[in-house]
């Protein structure tokens, strides 16, 4: 039993030092991981359409007279299988710079050692640190009294001493270890959850070598909005480069960052439209979700792309998932709408207005789409 116990605080820590560290190559190479990123979607972009390019070539070659076809096909078929490798490369390269400090794997079993490697990295992110402190009280009764991993696997070590007696160790209360055992797993599952949302957070590329962002987040929060930005932004700079550390130069960037960024721009008022969703859709749309009208007959009025981004709002917001609002982030959205565009036909039957009308609405603020969403909750509200 407390070897088991030893040995789940063990796969703990390993496993929380690599995404640790994983972060920490994201956060120290900011500007390769955003070029990875744009790489990679290229390529799966390439990857999509060279299977797509197969698909025309098999269904040509079953019918006749078809030769000319068939060769346009498969010349684009190689024009794209050489820009795949090329992009392949340049993938892999990047990838290699940007993980080129990331460790195969902690080869230790003392537990004292692994808690000094976390802590030498956890404050990345103050969330992280946060989150691992609270654990540290319980983890001190097990760190330092076997280092090497055996003295609650063996009776003896390898000089023939009896582990538990040259500890000082006279009677093991089983009931304390289980409060405690269960108290730490409950802790271990709530880090476990957290540094895989940060993780999810991270690779959204959104964040600099001095924020998060989360705290890009916050920054673009405290920004004035449009009509006062300039009468204001210098006071709010201020406050900025106080709070978090920042020089003039880096809060330049923070700046130009949120306000190329769908979501937080329109924190101050600043929004970026994604795509077109009529009046005529989104009145509907409320309209049947209040059963004021049927889905079946309304939505043959509303455009295949319409419905497609009225299921994508909703979607993006999380609703369907475990991890809610971090199965996605407002740095999807284009990448999703293109995805269920191209990997599925979204039908009347794949959105329900009665049900999903508020997760819309949740997914048009989270990306942003304040125009959109305005529009509806002024539809749902009941006429004065």
């Amino acid at each position: 039993v407390l070897f088991c116990v030893r040995h789940t605080i063990e796969l703990f820590l390993k496993n929380l030092y690599s995404n640790i560290e994983y972060i920490v190559c994201l956060k120290e190479n900011p500007i390769q991981f955003n070029k990875l990123l744009k790489a990679q979607k290229l390529l799966d972009r390439l990857l999509n359409l060279g299977e797509e390019l197969d698909a025309r070539i098999k269904m040509y070659r079953f019918e006749e007279d078809t030769d000319i076809q068939i060769e346009k096909f498969i010349n684009k078929k190689l024009v794209v299988s050489n820009r795949i490798n090329i992009l392949q490369t340049v993938v892999n390269d990047l990838s290699a710079e940007c993980f080129k400090k990331y460790s195969k794997g902690q080869y230790t079993h003392d537990l004292s050692n692994l808690v000094n490697d976390i802590i030498s990295i956890y404050n990345i992110d103050n969330r992280i640190k946060i989150s691992f402190d609270n654990i540290l009280p319980l983890l001190t009764h097990y760190i330092d009294i076997d280092p090497n991993g055996d003295a609650f696997r063996y009776l003896y070590d390898k000089e023939g001493n009896p582990h538990f007696e040259t500890k000082g160790i006279g009677i093991v209360r089983l009931d304390i270890i289980a409060i405690q055992f269960e108290e730490m797993t409950k802790l271990f599952n709530e880090a476990n959850l957290e540094i895989f949302c940060i993780k999810k957070e991270y690779r959204t590329g959104t964040f600099t070598k001095d924020l998060s962002r989360k705290q890009i987040e916050e920054i673009s929060k405290l920004l004035p909005d449009q009509s006062t930005f300039d009468n204001k932004i210098k006071g709010v700079k201020e406050v900025v480069k106080e709070k978090y550390g920042l020089s003039s130069n880096k809060f330049n960037n923070v700046l130009k960052l949120i306000r190329k960024h769908r979501e937080f721009s329109a924190n101050s008022d600043n929004e970026i439209s994604f795509l077109k969703l009529s009046d005529n859709a989104v009145k509907l749309f409320v309209e049947c979700s209040l059963e004021k009208r049927t889905w079946e007959d309304s939505s043959k009025k509303i455009t295949k792309d319409e419905l497609n981004l009225l299921y994508v709002f909703s979607d993006i917001s999380g609703w369907r998932y475990g991890e809610k609002n971090y199965a996605y982030f407002s740095e999807d959205l284009l990448w999703l709408y293109l995805y269920t565009k191209r990997e599925r036909t979204v039908s009347q039957y794949d959105i329900n207005p009665t049900i999903e009308v508020s997760y819309v609405i949740k997914g048009m603020e989270k990306c942003g789409q304040l125009t959109y969403a305005s529009k509806m909750r002024r539809y749902l509200e009941p006429p004065q």
